[in-house]
């Protein structure tokens, strides 16, 4: 794996939902991802390889760079890594069963009585003079079979 640095800002290129079987892609890009939990403080890696793909616009032909999530490489390709900026969790899988919400308020309930007058409302038969009327029927025409219809028209 090549340390080079791209000289592309990685939230630049846009990740693409085209399946990685329909491309051939210029070279592999992978994303290091740092996640650090804000309760423990611990920092966790993780990486996510993506095939990167020129491409050019149908409607101005210039070039577009995209990426596309792979899951194994596929050609002999050049491989970059670009790390991320970090992201923070309030909780990660260390502290998860650890970490004690008593401070926090209960959730609410979902039986309350407002609820269910709204409830009542909803599914409340309305009676036939509360519902909307429908517009008034157009009459029938004059025509009742096709030669009567084009005896209206001249051709």
């Amino acid at each position: 794996m090549t340390d080079q640095p791209l000289y592309l800002n990685p939230r630049t290129i846009p990740i693409s939902l085209l399946k990685e079987d329909n491309l051939v892609p210029t070279c592999y890009i992978i994303h290091v991802h740092e996640q650090v939990c804000t309760n423990c403080g611990m920092i966790e890696h993780y990486s996510r390889p993506y095939a990167k793909n020129d491409l050019r616009s149908r409607a101005t032909n210039q070039p577009i760079e995209h990426l596309v999530a792979i899951t194994y490489f596929r050609y002999n390709l050049p491989i970059y890594s670009m790390a991320l900026p970090p992201s923070f969790v309030h909780c990660c899988v260390n502290c998860a069963g650890k970490i004690s919400l008593s401070h926090m308020p209960p959730a609410p309930k979902k039986e309350t009585p407002e609820w269910n007058q709204t409830l009542a409302r909803k599914y409340a038969e309305t009676p036939e003079s509360d519902k909307p009327k429908s517009p008034p029927k157009r009459p029938m025409s004059n025509v009742k079979t096709l030669d009567d219809l084009f005896n209206k028209f001249d051709f």
